[in-house]
C-alpha cells in the first residue's frame, strides 16, 4: 500500500508539473517572456501561486524547464518521424522537412514561444545551450541525409553542410511567415513551398519529392509524438 501511495503521489506531482508547464507556454505566447510571471502562470494553471512555487522556486527555473519541455517535444517529433520511414535519402530529407511543420509542434502559439526564447538566447546562455543542442542534432541529421542525396543524384556531396543549412534556413523563414501571416499562410502552404524548393535543389529526384509532398499535404499519417 505504501508503494502504491507513493506512486500515486508521484503521478500527481508529474501531472501538476505538466499542467504548470503548459500554462507557462500559454502565458509566454500571450504576454511574452518579460511579462510572464509566476502569478500569470498560476492564473493560467488555475492554481495558487504558493502551489506553483512548490514545484518551481523562481521564474527563471520555470521558464528554463518550459523551454526544455518545448525542445524535447520538438526533438521527439522529428526523431519519431525518421524512425517511421525507409532508408532512401529522399524519404528522409522530406520527412525532416515535413516534421518541421507537423501540427503537434507547428502551431502559432508554439512558434511564437520559440521565437520569444530565441530572442533572449543571446543574453541567456542557458536558453542558447538548450536551443542550440537540439538544433545541432537535427542539423546533423539533415546534413547526413543531404550528403547521401547529393551523392546519389550525381552532385557534390561535400556541399551537404551548405545544402542542409539552406534547407533549415528556408524552414525557419517559413515558420516566421506562419507566425506573421497566419491568416493567409498556413502549414500546408509552408510545406508546399519547402517541397518545391527541395525539388529544385535535387532535380534528379523531383518526381520522388513530388510524391512525398503529395503524401505530406494529404494529411497526418501518424500520431503526434
Amino acid at each position: 500500500m505504501a508503494l502504491k501511495s507513493a506512486l500515486n503521489r508521484e503521478k500527481t506531482r508529474d501531472a501538476r508539473r505538466h499542467q504548470i508547464l503548459d500554462a507557462a507556454l500559454d502565458s509566454i505566447a500571450e504576454n511574452g517572456l518579460a511579462d510572464t510571471t509566476l502569478a500569470t502562470v498560476a492564473k493560467k494553471a488555475g492554481l495558487s501561486q504558493a502551489s506553483l512555487v512548490f514545484h518551481f522556486k523562481s521564474k527563471d527555473a520555470l521558464l528554463t524547464e518550459a523551454l526544455r519541455c518545448l525542445n524535447d517535444e520538438y526533438d521527439n517529433n522529428w526523431k519519431q518521424a525518421l524512425q517511421n520511414v525507409g532508408s532512401h535519402p529522399v524519404e528522409r530529407v522530406c520527412t525532416l522537412v515535413e516534421a518541421y511543420f507537423h501540427k503537434s509542434v507547428c502551431s502559432r502559439k508554439r512558434i511564437g514561444v520559440w521565437f520569444a526564447f530565441w530572442g533572449e538566447a543571446k543574453s541567456q546562455p542557458t536558453y542558447l545551450e538548450i536551443c542550440g543542442a537540439g538544433d545541432q542534432e537535427r542539423c546533423d541529421a539533415m546534413e547526413r541525409e543531404c550528403f547521401r542525396l547529393l551523392e546519389q543524384s550525381g552532385q557534390d556531396p561535400e556541399d551537404a553542410p551548405d545544402v542542409a543549412l539552406m534547407i533549415d534556413g528556408l524552414c525557419d523563414g517559413l515558420m516566421q511567415s506562419l507566425l506573421i501571416n497566419y491568416k493567409e499562410f498556413g502549414r500546408k502552404d509552408a510545406m508546399r513551398v519547402a517541397f518545391g524548393q527541395l525539388a529544385r535543389l535535387f532535380p534528379v529526384f523531383s518526381e520522388m519529392i513530388a510524391v512525398q509532398a503529395d503524401k505530406a499535404l494529404a494529411g497526418p499519417k501518424r500520431k503526434a509524438s
